[in-house]
């Protein structure tokens, strides 16, 4: 069920201007049914389809201690702790039996926060306000596509769809250690978000792998009822009707079975001692999987926070304050945790190590050299005082920026 609630918790951006951090950042009543294409025109229900969630997404871990959901003329029901989040899920295999166990109408969310203490929000489902089952145009196609290729999903259409609606795809890569997103556009309230007037979206080069099973998600959500306010500023809460389809994607060709490559790291041995400040970066020869495995010494390892770059060719690791100083850093990358996008691994684990400078300061800077300044040109004749030049200027050197390290990698003992 969290594979749909999920995708609203992106919206938390909205409570980026409030004044002060509120133990929630979302919060939701759903109820959706799932289905799955098979076909051109073939559309059936999943297995237990129709589904009703709850569910709160804390701003921080354990900054929320507790939180509860009651139905009108129900008994309450808890939710339960999973992650930063808390929720409650059901699903069965009739429409009649959601609604004789979650009928329309109001559902009140009690959360107990760290520091809000207790407060509530009421939410009302009503009207069956189901958005139409999400279909796909190009069924056959997808059955064979080109890995090196743009691929463009599309769909009939979201039938009454608006902009206040919601739509987004995911597409999961299958294999046998599990199953890996790849691809998923923007969350609600985020810049490409797709709404309801949405009917196509392309996935770029680089996230599908040749002779690889994919499946797709298409959903089609209606919010029914927001509420910004009760909880607190900019926190929101949602009510809503959706409904999903999945489908599956497969792509033709040789399967790519060589082994990426640890191209470049950053900082290098070579560098001396680097800035204390500095950022961590790995390069690599293919497109990445997003996941990590990496074995520090000399730093916390625990606390570094990592991003991929949009190709998803480069790992940045971010550190939360400056490195130690004086200190040799050292690095093990481990193969089973690094995958391109066929699911290959690391050929042996790389290592290497630098050293931090002792002040904050010092170290090989990332530019050479910034400032403002302006200036007025003088001639000096052999005889005669200087003379003002007409349009002159002074010119002051500016060291050109530092280039990015490279290093060569051997197998770590």
């Amino acid at each position: 069920m969290r594979k749909f609630v999920g995708v609203f918790a992106l919206a938390v951006m909205a409570t980026e201007g409030c004044l002060w951090a509120q133990d929630v950042a979302f919060m939701g009543i759903v109820k959706g049914v799932a289905h799955h294409q098979s076909g051109p025109s073939t559309v059936v229900l999943g297995s237990d389809p129709f589904q009703f969630s709850a569910f709160i997404d804390m701003s921080g871990a354990g900054s929320v201690l507790g939180a509860t959901m009651t139905p009108a003329g129900k008994s309450t029901t808890p939710l339960l702790a999973d992650g930063e989040s808390l929720d409650y899920s059901a699903a069965f295999s009739s429409k009649a039996a959601l609604d004789a166990a979650f009928p329309n109408g109001n559902y009140t969310l009690a959360v107990t926060g760290k520091n809000d203490g207790v407060r509530s929000v009421t939410l009302e489902l009503s009207a069956d306000a189901y958005p139409p089952i999400p279909t796909l145009n190009q069924f056959a196609a997808l059955q064979n596509v080109t890995a090196g290729d743009p691929l463009v999903v599309s769909w009939p259409g979201f039938t009454g769809g608006t902009v206040s609606d919601f739509i987004q795809l995911e597409v999961r890569r299958i294999s046998g250690t599990g199953e890996e997103t790849v691809f998923e556009t923007a969350g609600p309230g985020e810049p490409g978000a797709l709404n309801g007037t949405s009917a196509s979206v392309t996935v770029p080069v680089g996230r599908l792998a040749s002779g690889q099973s994919y499946v797709g998600r298409l959903l089609f959500a209606r919010i029914v009822d927001l509420d910004e306010s009760s909880y607190g500023q900019g926190v929101p809460a949602i009510g809503a009707y959706f409904r999903e389809t999945t489908f599956p994607i497969v792509t033709g060709g040789m399967v790519d079975v060589d082994p990426p490559q640890l191209w470049v790291s950053s900082p290098s041995a070579d560098d001396g001692p680097v800035s204390r400040q500095s950022a961590m970066a790995f390069q690599f020869s293919e497109p990445m999987q997003t996941v990590q495995s990496i074995q520090w010494t000399g730093v916390d390892g625990s606390r570094f926070t990592y991003r991929w770059s949009g190709d998803r060719r480069v790992l940045f690791c971010l550190y939360p304050e400056p490195l130690p100083p004086g200190t040799q850093i050292s690095w093990q990358l481990n193969r089973n945790g690094f995958r391109d996008v066929a699911g290959n691994t690391l050929p042996f684990d790389p290592g290497s190590s630098f050293t931090t400078s002792i002040a904050d300061t010092s170290g090989t800077p990332d530019i050479g050299m910034a400032g403002v300044y302006k200036s007025e040109g003088f001639t000096q004749s052999p005889t005669g005082i200087p003379e003002r030049r007409s349009g002159g200027v002074a010119t002051v050197p500016v060291p050109s920026p530092i280039q990015p390290p490279t290093t060569r990698f051997s197998k770590a003992r």
